[in-house]
């Protein structure tokens, strides 16, 4: 069977807990997609999860660098507010975006 996606042992930390509001995530961690022939480098720059009542991360950085068939840069910085970011895509356009998974 062909797999079409393959992923490299992430290099990330995650001491703490998100219940406890003190959970910070640092690291990076790379998917290769082998169908469309891209490269998808991953990294966690202080991704905090502050308040223990709100499932997600309140400050932060996920940033990602695309190389082969797809390229250029985007990001995704966690805001105090709960479930907010601004999404930045490679034409370096930001947008305002509401999360709507958490666990």
């Amino acid at each position: 069977m062909h797999d079409l996606l393959k992923r490299q042992q992430p290099q990330i930390g995650l001491p703490g807990t998100r219940a406890a509001g003190t959970r910070t995530i640092n690291g990076s961690s790379t998917l290769y997609h082998n169908l469309a022939s891209y490269k998808a480098t991953h990294t966690f720059t202080n991704v905090k999860w502050d308040t223990p009542s709100c499932c997600y991360p309140t400050s932060g950085t996920l940033s990602t660098v695309l190389t082969g068939s797809r390229t250029g840069n985007v990001s995704m910085a966690f805001t105090t507010t709960c479930g907010q970011a601004n999404f930045i895509d490679t034409d370096a356009t930001s947008t305002p975006i509401t999360l709507t998974q958490c666990n």
